[in-house]
């Protein structure tokens, strides 16, 4: 069911969306989004601002609504048929508790979808759909404004990569208060809940003091220079590489001093060379 389910992904999942989607690249939202936020940066001249929302959802699998799922999946089209047999799968599941060797109890859950499943991801980027749709819609509405980077290419709102999202909307609080609302709804439909501690907002350097003041109050998050850090890579180069990437030598020296401490099977060995 996930092969052929993979198959028809990029005509359902519009192009904001590129993760699980055959034909597209997790390098394809990260150069859109490091140039935005580069251009963002350099934004200096004009009055008007911008403004960078990097989010994360807290548990993204495990609060998925099945509900919510099963009503996006029907909306995108999908028959009645295979609607069921996706939600047979993802209802299906049980959990049971081991205790001296012997399995107890079958605990049945009533919200999200399992790691390690095939037909998960494929599923999230289905039901992520919704915080995009709503998004646009907002966008459409006119309610707020993504960024413009060229006069002759399409305004960018959000980018999304399974649950890691930018969204990018001009530096206005009303704009902010949509945005937050678009949120909100989301939340409550999906289940989801926003990772605050790892979620971020940076503005353009001509943003006004007290616009970026109220606009931090509307999403109570931290306000940082820049995102340095989008999908695991660094958004801005340094003019020293050795200090931009020294931490990934660290991390290396870090895991291979820890191996010291371990007994290797054969086959582990086997893996290590």
């Amino acid at each position: 069911m996930a092969n052929r389910l993979q198959v028809i992904l990029p005509s359902v999942i519009n192009e904001f969306q590129s993760a699980f989607v055959p034909g597209r690249l997790i390098s394809d939202n990260i150069i859109l989004g490091f140039e935005t936020l580069h251009w963002m940066q350099n934004h200096r001249q004009s009055r008007r601002g911008y403004a960078a929302l990097k989010l994360d959802m807290s548990k993204a699998y495990d609060r998925v609504e099945w509900n919510f799922s099963e009503a996006i999946v029907r909306s995108l089209g999908f028959d009645q048929s295979w609607v069921e047999k996706i939600m047979k799968c993802v209802r299906s599941v049980t959990f049971s508790f081991k205790l001296n060797q012997h399995s107890f109890g079958a605990l049945k859950p009533h919200r999200g979808i399992r790691q390690g499943d095939p037909l998960s991801p494929y599923l999230f980027a289905l039901v992520s759909q919704g915080l995009s749709s709503l998004l646009i819609h907002a966008k459409q509405k006119k309610f707020f404004r993504g960024i413009r980077i060229a006069n002759n290419c399409r305004s960018i709102s959000h980018l999304f990569f399974a649950d890691d999202s930018l969204v990018f909307f001009r530096a206005d609080t009303q704009d902010a208060v949509h945005i937050q609302n678009v949120l909100q709804i989301y939340e409550k439909a999906l289940g989801q809940v926003i990772n605050f501690d790892k979620s971020s907002l940076s503005f353009s350097p001509n943003t006004l003091p007290e616009v970026a003041s109220s606009i931090k109050n509307v999403f109570k998050m931290t306000v940082v220079q820049g995102h340095e850090v989008y999908l695991g890579l660094h958004t801005f180069s340094a003019r020293s590489k050795r200090t931009q990437f020294g931490y990934l030598k660290e991390k290396v020296a870090d895991k291979i001093q820890s191996w010291r401490h371990k007994y290797f099977s054969e086959g582990g060995r086997k893996v290590l060379l």
